[in-house]
């Protein structure tokens, strides 16, 4: 176990909370952070004590960027993966289980660009295998064309007039 302290003043703090939140970054496990804010000789400023296990140098990767699929996919395309986002809710909500576990938005989206919800389809999405062929296929299909059926009906009243 070691510890590293961080002072960081008031007036012009951003260097050392670079410093800092590099030291964060890196894989050290944190034990605690105990901070004070030091009215002294230097100053104002706000010293902090972290306890920690040394990693050995290792640096985590930064955490990996979430999709935008709104920018990603056309629009043609990114309604049908919304479509695809209310029925894998509906299926998560009937089984108990968090919506990533019935698949996860870079599988919606592989889905999305898919001709028809076909079972052989579906097995060409990566991360879609017979495990969840097998749990999720028949209620993505049939929720989905529900859903389509229902979009398609009320595309046709705006059509007509329907306000709604």
């Amino acid at each position: 176990m070691q510890f590293k302290i961080f002072n960081v003043p008031v007036l012009d703090p951003e260097p050392a909370m670079e410093e800092m939140n590099k030291f964060f970054r890196t894989n050290n496990k944190v034990l605690s952070v105990h901070r004070e804010f030091v009215h002294g000789e230097q100053g104002l400023f706000w010293s902090f004590c972290v306890e920690y296990i040394d990693n050995g140098g290792f640096t985590l990767a930064y955490a990996k960027k979430e999709t935008d699929y709104k920018e990603v996919l056309d629009d043609k395309t990114f309604a049908v993966f919304s479509r695809l986002r209310n029925v894998r809710k509906k299926i998560a909500q009937e089984d108990g289980t968090p919506v990533y576990s019935v698949c996860k938005n870079e599988e919606l989206a592989e889905m999305a660009k898919l001709p028809d919800l076909t079972v052989a389809n579906l097995r060409k999405v990566k991360g879609f295998g017979e495990k969840k062929i097998e749990r999720y296929a028949t209620r993505l299909q049939s929720y989905f064309a529900m859903l389509d059926d229902l979009c398609l009906s009320a595309e046709k009243q705006r059509e007509q007039g329907c306000p709604f």
